[in-house]
């Protein structure tokens, strides 16, 4: 896909093509017609006058050509971007204002248009305090209730009948967030139990609703799992869609009689809870639960499901310099998860790693990082294994990510590990929504989508995936919007960017 100023130029040469091939087709078409004497005297005044012919001729397509650019310089390329800010201000960030670009008319249009959003700014905050009140309640009694359950003595996690997790509390995380396994939602619940227990669950449930209604308010199941070499106790109760069709399951581990063993220091998990907790902008209650997930029924085909209902791991890394192939190495890894089209910043990664040779001054000045802060840091392989299950059984995506996932791929000999995840790339994703932008890099989106940076400086491992993982979502109404839903045509669109070529 070519750049504005390429397609300018393409447009140019094509204009001054077509002149010519015009001129001279209808000075043939002229000829011809001409009698045969007339023809003879059209030959000998264009052999006298050639030169003049020839400069009249450069001189309108030079006139022809001009007037193209002028017009495409003035009014086609600006409202080209005209058309792509207003998708911004339509979709996402309603306070956004067009650039005032082109002709004069055009200028004019372009701040009648800015004085129209500043109308509309205020018609939708009155609108959107009304849409408040009215939703308070709902929200005030949902709130509530995750509230209380999140702060149950039990561990509570509630299932779809795919296994994917739709809710979970604090206990739950503590009993069963160990570092072997990564709670989370949308994650399969088969990464904390095997599935056969759940198939059994589900089988007892269904065979006690298929019984006497009566029974419905004693229908459980209840086992035993020994987790980390401690016993807990686990009753699963149904959740239902209407009166007896099941539609879930909910797990409560009512008893554990050893807490789980505490990670090690160092645990990526744990390090990301610290830093979410003292260096990002945190809503005041963390999201433990997504009910959409009871009601998504797409294809298990990963290409055929839509954006907005895939769970992604959204990472960044930092490192000693920009090379892989070259000897560079990690020095951090950051990740955070979006399922359903919402940002999780309570389900995040992030981990310092140990790299093989010394981190060189120059990079330490990028991102913080010195060799003191990694001496006891796990190594590269350690790392990549807990990062790899956190993003088991999702989509990885990132910002300019090929660089990235260069760095993760020289080190799967070493590892043994295969990062054959689907991947989507923002600033691809960027240049295909917004083709007419000179800039996709990660700061111009975040200023083009209103979006703070959630850290107090740029080049940090969890900072830079969150804030991609905000402009990830914002991005994707712009592809609905284009005709782009699933995840197989973001990737099709991806490959068709101009910047699909960069390798590292």
């Amino acid at each position: 896909m070519l750049k504005p100023s390429a397609r300018k130029l393409a447009v140019l040469i094509l204009t001054g093509a077509l002149y010519c091939c015009s001129v001279l087709l209808a000075g043939l078409v002229l000829y011809l017609m001409l009698p045969q004497q007339q023809q003879a005297v059209f030959t000998q005044i264009l052999n006298g006058q050639a030169l003049l012919l020839l400069f009249f001729f450069c001189l309108g397509g030079a006139v022809v050509v001009g007037a193209v650019r002028w017009f495409l310089q003035h009014y086609y390329l600006p409202v080209e971007k005209m058309k792509a800010d207003l998708s911004i201000i339509e979709k996402i960030n309603l306070n956004y204002r067009i650039p005032e670009q082109g002709g004069r008319q055009l200028r004019q249009l372009i701040r009648s248009m800015n004085r129209m959003g500043e109308y509309f700014v205020q018609e939708h905050r009155q609108l959107q305090a009304k849409i408040d009140m009215a939703k308070a309640r709902a929200e005030y009694e949902k709130n509530t209730l995750a509230g209380l359950i999140d702060e149950l003595s039990d561990g509570v996690i509630m299932c779809d009948l795919y296994e994917r997790v739709v809710l979970y509390n604090k206990k739950a995380k503590k009993i069963f967030g160990t570092r072997q396994q990564f709670i989370g939602l949308g994650r399969k619940f088969n990464k904390i139990i095997d599935s056969e227990l759940f198939e059994q669950a589900v089988a007892e449930l269904q065979r006690k609703l298929a019984g006497n209604f009566a029974e419905l308010e004693d229908i459980d199941y209840c086992f035993n799992l020994t987790l980390d070499g401690h016993l807990i106790n686990i009753s699963a109760v149904p959740v239902f869609v209407g009166e007896t069709t099941l539609n879930g399951v909910i797990f409560i581990a009512r008893t554990a009689i050893a807490e789980s063993s505490p990670l090690p220091a160092h645990n990526p998990n744990k390090e990301a809870q610290t830093i979410m907790a003292t260096g990002v902008k945190t809503p005041a209650q963390s999201r433990f639960y997504d009910f959409d997930i009871l009601t998504d029924r797409q294809p298990p085909e990963l290409l055929n499901r839509p954006l907005l209902n895939l769970s992604f791991t959204v990472f960044d890394t930092e490192t000693t310099g920009l090379n892989p192939s070259g000897g560079d190495e990690l020095v951090s890894l950051g990740g955070i998860r979006v399922v359903n089209g919402h940002v999780l910043e309570n389900e995040c990664f992030y981990t310092l790693i140990r790299p093989n040779n010394p981190i060189p001054i120059a990079a330490t000045l990028i991102h913080g990082i010195g060799n003191d802060m990694v001496a006891a840091a796990p190594s590269c392989t350690d790392a990549l294994h807990y990062f790899y299950q956190f993003a088991e059984d999702t989509v990885l995506a990132g910002h300019n990510v090929a660089f990235d996932m260069r760095f993760l791929k020289m080190k799967e000999p070493l590892t043994g590990l295969l990062f054959n995840h689907a991947i989507l790339d923002t600033l691809l994703l960027s240049s295909v929504v917004h083709r007419q932008q000179e800039t996709h890099h990660l700061d111009a989106l975040a200023r083009r989508f209103g979006i703070e940076d959630p850290f107090a400086r740029r080049h940090h491992a969890l900072g830079d995936a969150l804030l991609t993982a905000r402009i990830l979502v914002c991005l994707f109404p712009l592809l609905r919007e284009m005709g782009i839903v699933t995840l197989g045509q973001a990737l099709e669109a991806s490959r068709n960017s101009r910047y699909s070529g960069l390798e590292y």
